[in-house]
């Protein structure tokens, strides 16, 4: 095995490395999100922990990052296949197979990669936050100008942050 068909192999590993990544860190963010929405729903006389419900979309979010971040790892491996497979230099693209420049060619036509999968972390991010304003609000026993403000100000905050995460992940991703 030459070393360039080594380091193919190896890229290829890394490849299925970083998707298991992905994976791993997509169950995650769903456990964190439901144990603490959980958790910040229950209360008694004396305690409430109303207050977790705050810390939900900000770890979604940090959990975006990360995942967006092995989803470009990911996409970066298959670019670089790609363009490898059509290089000028014989010897770069010879480890290289037809079939798998073909599929890597194939696999980025419009329509052809499945997106339901991107999208799918923006919306359980954007339903975790409403559903946790929601209950914040409707557990608040006062409704007044201080509140309804600072509600105001955190679901604006949190907006702000999925829709900057969302449009770097969608522009810096290989195409």
């Amino acid at each position: 095995m030459s070393r360039a068909e080594k380091f193919l192999e190896q890229l290829y590993n890394e490849k299925e490395m970083h998707k298991e990544h992905r994976h791993a860190l997509l169950l995650r963010k769903l456990t964190f999100i439901i144990g603490l929405t959980g958790l910040g729903t229950l209360r008694s006389k004396d305690i409430t922990f109303m207050p977790l419900l705050f810390l939900v979309p900000a770890i979604a979010l940090c959990y975006d990052v990360f995942i967006f971040a092995e989803d470009f790892k990911v996409k970066r491996i298959g670019k670089f296949v790609r363009e490898i497979g059509e290089g000028k230099d014989a010897e770069v693209s010879q480890p290289v197979s037809k079939i798998e420049r073909e599929w890597e060619r194939w696999l980025c036509a419009p329509g052809r990669r499945e997106p339901m999968g991107y999208w799918a972390s923006l919306v359980i991010t954007c339903v975790a936050s409403g559903m946790c304003v929601a209950i914040v609000w409707l557990r608040t026993e006062t409704h007044n100008f201080v509140m309804g403000y600072f509600l105001g100000f955190w679901t604006i905050a949190v907006l702000v942050g999925i829709i900057l995460i969302f449009a770097y992940s969608r522009q810096a991703r290989p195409r």
